[in-house]
């Protein structure tokens, strides 16, 4: 009996390995080897020729396993709990619980405030937001790069002109086929306090590449505060929606909106409301969809949270489905101060969020988060749910 299998994702090889968990790689001097458990369950799921199950290590260029300078296991120890099962069918698709945020380290953080991260898809890249030595503003826009899964990151560089300004530029977004960039400034010329911007390359992998900015225009920016973009590319209907937050945080006026956005970055339609995920007297923000459009992460001060800013999730059957009643993910990620800005990788696996716990850099740091699926040969995709 063949022990490996074929990824019906992209035809890779997968290698059950039940006492080994995803790689990540961390920051220089921010190592944690977690201990392992098996669980049967899961050992047995492997052995009956399942794709995926706890421990495997998918070789695919798909997904970023590495974020950062020593090993660490995302696999349950004894302490954990039992995986998340995200719907009733025995086909149900799995996911572990989130590990322990671990900081990305002095490289990549700084003594001032760091946020907003996404990793791109190739895993190779991270743009955030930070007001560190240098910086020619209230925040501007920054990229550090690896020369592999496996390799240290690189001290990031700002983007530069025309992205970067004497103005608050923040909350970069890069599309998945990493020729658009969407972000927030507060540059002259706009609609208002923040509007939302888009920068296109040819190179999608030229970080000084980036062209002429572009406002979004009065169907997505107005008086008040828009930030936080964040694209979810659809392939099957060529474009894509743009989810971000407008309203004034300082005020907890702040909600999560939507607008559809053309592969060449044009918005159509007014932008509208997010069913079901913003309540009255609470701020909403920075949301972060899973690629299919079946879970969403943001951040909110809602009642029901760890500290004063939490982050939350919710899931749907398929993305045109109502979100289901957003989720604390509790206290092993949020804390009793500040965690913001989740930022889902590509596969789903990995999140990067702000938070200016104890321990950290100096005020917000980025910190990384992973988790690991599980799924059995009949895993149904139409299970509500299922993740």
């Amino acid at each position: 009996m063949a022990l490996h299998k074929e990824n019906p994702i992209d035809g890779s090889t997968i290698w059950p390995v039940p006492t080994c968990g995803p790689v990540l790689i961390l920051g220089e001097g921010y190592m944690n080897i977690r201990s392992v458990s098996v669980d049967i369950l899961a050992l047995l799921t492997c052995l009956s020729g399942s794709w995926s199950c706890g421990g495997n290590v998918d070789s695919s260029s798909e997904r970023p396993r590495a974020i950062g300078a020593a090993q660490i296991e995302t696999t349950r120890d004894a302490t954990d709990a039992d995986p998340v099962v995200h719907c009733s069918s025995p086909s149900a698709a799995r996911y572990s619980d989130w590990s322990t945020p671990v900081n990305l380290g002095p490289i990549v953080n700084s003594t001032a405030n760091e946020q907003n991260a996404q990793l791109l898809k190739d895993g190779l890249a991270i743009y955030f937001s930070s007001k560190r030595d240098g910086g020619v503003s209230d925040q501007d826009i920054y990229v550090t790069r690896r020369a592999s899964v496996d390799s240290p990151w690189k001290p990031p560089v700002k983007l530069g002109p025309p992205v970067n300004t004497e103005s608050a530029d923040f909350a970069p977004n890069v599309s998945i086929d990493g020729h658009l960039l969407f972000w927030a400034s507060n540059r002259p010329g706009g609609h208002g306090n923040a509007d939302l911007y888009m920068s296109r390359r040819d190179d999608p992998n030229d970080d000084h590449g980036w062209g002429e900015p572009v406002n979004l225009g009065p169907k997505v920016n107005t008086g008040d505060f828009e930030q936080a973009p964040n694209y979810h590319q659809n392939a099957e209907e060529g474009g894509g929606n743009l989810y971000f937050n407008r309203g004034n945080p300082t005020l907890n006026l702040a909600d999560l909106y939507y607008v559809a956005v053309s592969r060449d970055g044009v918005a159509h339609g007014d932008a509208v409301q997010v069913p079901g995920l913003n309540t009255t007297g609470a701020n909403e923000q920075a949301a972060s969809l899973r690629h299919d459009g079946k879970e969403v992460f943001f951040f909110s001060n809602r009642p029901g949270g760890e500290g004063d800013l939490d982050i939350w999730t919710s899931t749907r059957r398929n993305a045109h489905d109502a979100w289901s009643a957003p989720v604390n993910l509790g206290p092993r990620i949020n804390t009793p101060v500040l965690d913001v800005t989740p930022n889902l990788s590509f596969d789903g696996l990995t999140m990067i969020l702000g938070s200016n716990r104890p321990g950290g850099i100096g005020g917000n740091d980025l910190y990384v988060t992973m988790r690991s699926k599980h799924v059995n040969d009949s895993d149904d995709e139409d299970c509500a749910g299922d993740l």
